[in-house]
């Protein structure tokens, strides 16, 4: 595991909610892109002016299938309640997963 994380400072909720997605993609990328093998995993934290960006990028099979299992669809409502978007692009091998959010609570 390949960690380039700078310093964001963000409220405690928020970086609680920011942990569960990245041990979910952490999980994802370990469990899918190298089934269960061990792997690298390259994991990204950047910001620029008011939004963060986490990214976890894989350099495994890829994605395969469209289907949408639990953690899927719980990391998908934790993106939204963080006012947030996610990608999914190709990391060409691999997957590279982008969590983009403001650092402030925007509600």
């Amino acid at each position: 595991m390949t960690l380039d994380l700078a310093p964001v400072l963000v409220a405690t909720d928020r970086a609680v909610n920011i942990g569960l997605v990245l041990t979910e993609l952490v999980i994802n990328a370990s469990k899918y892109a190298y089934r269960g093998d061990a792997g690298p995993i390259h994991i990204i934290l950047e910001q620029h002016r008011n939004r963060l960006r986490l990214i976890v990028a894989d350099q495994g099979v890829g994605k395969s299938g469209t289907r949408i299992g639990f953690g899927s669809r719980m990391m998908n409502a934790i993106v939204a309640g963080l006012s947030g978007t996610i990608e999914q692009d190709d990391n060409m091998p691999g997957l590279r997963v982008i969590l983009t959010a403001p650092v402030d609570d925007v509600r």
